[in-house]
């Protein structure tokens, strides 16, 4: 049997405020599965705004510091994969000018790229019409890859309880749509006798959010670990529909999904389609949220959601997108 040749590879993400962290946690994953397979991987984050996010890498605007990816290029990487929304169609040539080889993350067919391998790490990708991307080499997407982290791979659903006893609230590191403000009211009204967590991953919005809620739970940046934790420990979890709708799916936690922007459109779409979700509530309007807040005080209604969930995606979608990257 033909052995693997040990490859370097950057990744190029972004992450923080008006961003979130969705970019940068399947990113993670991308990285710790290659580095599994003995690959050698470094992710460089632009990282906006202060936030204590601890990764192997550096911190890094990499679209402005070409000088300092010639240099990764010098050292031996070959190949790069790109997650972004900020960069353009300038740098994502330059840096298939530059490197061996570009895998490309793209959600929603964002542009009509020069070339490269696309990745579309979603559900709903087969759906996608790429056919104005006649230059790039290959096209891979759909629910047999979609990402996730090892702890969430590797997890089991949780029992469904009689009542909800407790609400988890994840809508982005810095809430840029300043929603929690608004949820928090509503579930308080809706379910008074639950407890409400909130995952918020800036330390001025955690301090903001403990002052105007001082019964709520405040939680900051959470490792992966972390996150599994309180989701498996939450009873319904109230989540923008980005990565984080992948995750909730994997280990069956039933889920209220709120779009906060174009690129979570279809992810929304797909688990409402399916069941897993019930409404395509935009974030804009929330009307909807007291609705979905009271269907699923339902133990038999959560129970569904949860079946539903499981079966929605393959869980080792991560490891086939690092074959794709290697091979």
């Amino acid at each position: 049997m033909k052995k693997e040749i040990a490859i370097k590879i950057l990744i190029l993400t972004e992450a923080g405020d008006k961003i979130g962290f969705g970019h940068y946690t399947r990113c993670s994953a991308i990285q710790e599965s290659l580095k599994e397979a003995g690959h050698t991987c470094l992710m460089l984050l632009n990282l906006k705004g202060k936030h204590a996010l601890k990764f192997e890498g550096a911190s890094l605007d990499w679209q402005n510091n070409k000088s300092d990816l010639v240099e990764y290029k010098e050292q031996g990487f070959s190949h790069i994969l790109v997650d972004s929304y900020l960069t353009n169609l300038e740098n994502y040539t330059w840096l298939q000018d530059t490197f061996e080889k570009i895998f490309i993350i793209d959600d929603y067919n964002r542009i009509v790229y020069n070339g490269g391998i696309l990745i579309n790490p979603n559900v709903f990708a087969t759906d996608i019409d790429y056919s104005n991307q006649t230059k790039v080499a290959a096209i891979h997407g759909g629910k047999d890859y979609v990402i996730l982290r090892d702890i969430f791979r590797n997890g089991n659903a949780s029992d469904v309880k009689e009542e909800v006893q407790n609400i988890v609230i994840t809508v982005g590191g810095s809430d840029y749509r300043n929603l929690i403000p608004q949820i928090v009211p509503i579930v308080q009204k809706e379910l008074e006798h639950c407890q409400i967590s909130v995952i918020a991953g800036n330390p001025i919005l955690q301090k903001k959010l403990q002052n105007e809620f001082p019964t709520v739970k405040i939680l900051g940046l959470l490792s992966a670990e972390e996150m599994h934790d309180v989701f498996q420990n939450g009873d319904v979890i109230i989540s923008a529909c980005g990565q984080t709708l992948h995750e909730l799916a994997s280990i069956g936690k039933p889920a209220i999904g709120i779009c906060l922007d174009i690129d979570q459109v279809p992810n929304q779409a797909f688990y409402t389609k399916i069941g897993f979700i019930a409404s395509n509530i935009e974030y804009d309007n929330l009307n909807l949220l007291p609705q979905e807040l009271s269907n699923l005080q339902s133990q038999k209604e959560r129970k569904k959601r949860q079946e539903i969930g499981l079966k929605a995606i393959n869980k080792n979608g991560v490891k086939t997108i690092s074959q794709v990257i290697t091979t």
